[in-house]
């Protein structure tokens, strides 16, 4: 569903990149959006808070051309 939602934005709209934030620890998440194309960029630390504590987040991005 994510990589058709990705292929729908790029082929109808004027979007050229499209941004993600992922706590770490949430690999799942991670592993779907690498797995549609994405490809982490950045880390943010503490930038989250999840059960009272801060975490890392990761960026991830995907370019209309890598698709």
């Amino acid at each position: 569903a994510l990589i058709s939602t990705i292929t729908y934005l790029f082929n109808n709209s004027v979007i050229h990149t499209i941004n993600a934030g992922v706590t770490v620890n949430n690999l799942s998440s991670v592993n779907l959006f690498i797995k549609s194309g994405f490809k982490i960029v950045g880390l943010l630390k503490e930038s989250s808070m999840v059960n009272g504590k801060y975490e890392d987040s990761y960026v991830l991005t995907v370019l209309e051309s890598d698709i």
